[in-house]
């Protein structure tokens, strides 16, 4: 088979192509680079990377930039479940439809959803401290509950407590980030 001949034109618009594909790559490390400007290493997978830099706190390690991602995702559950509204005594003659009754349903749900939380990132600190990751990894899994945030949207009451809940949730979406980088 012939080789085809290029022509002298044809080099030029070559050549031309390969700059400009040279110059587009360039361009992306250069826009890939200003997008982790001030992120912490061990958040560059991380959903939301200004708060995951923020929750290691200059960690130097992974196991460091692990523990102190799950301290500040502790401290946050711990704060929102003393502030989340707490379930009223009702009356035994109120009916399960009142909406009081519904907002206690909903309020004790997210009081077990809140204790869950806790208790899934405490565990999940314990087994860092032993070096037990998948053990770290499946806490933190289990501490991504969004059985509260379902029961108030399910019940149609405004409980701007809600918004909470999303900030919770990306804390601990960061933790998993920082703690898969192992």
């Amino acid at each position: 088979m012939a080789a085809a001949r290029v022509g002298g034109g044809d080099k030029y618009r070559l050549c031309l192509v390969g700059v400009a594909l040279i110059v587009a790559a360039m361009g992306f490390q250069a826009a890939e680079g200003r997008s982790y400007e001030g992120v912490n290493p061990f958040c560059r997978t991380a959903s939301y990377r200004k708060l995951c830099t923020d929750m290691v706190k200059g960690a130097g390690n992974w196991h460091e930039a692990s523990a102190n991602a799950m301290q500040s995702a502790l401290e946050l559950a711990k704060k929102l479940k003393g502030m989340a509204p707490q379930p009223q005594k009702l009356p035994e003659t109120v009916p399960a439809r009142d909406p009081a009754a519904q907002r206690n349903q909903v309020m004790e749900i997210c009081k077990d959803n809140l204790d869950g939380v806790v208790d899934d990132l405490e565990s999940s600190l314990e087994a860092l401290r032993s070096d037990d990751v998948g053990t770290v990894r499946s806490h933190l899994s289990g501490a991504l509950r969004t059985d509260c945030q379902d029961a108030m949207r399910e019940s149609k009451m405004d409980f701007p407590f809600s918004r909470y809940l999303g900030t919770m949730k990306a804390n601990i979406d960061n933790c998993l980030a920082v703690v898969m980088q192992n």
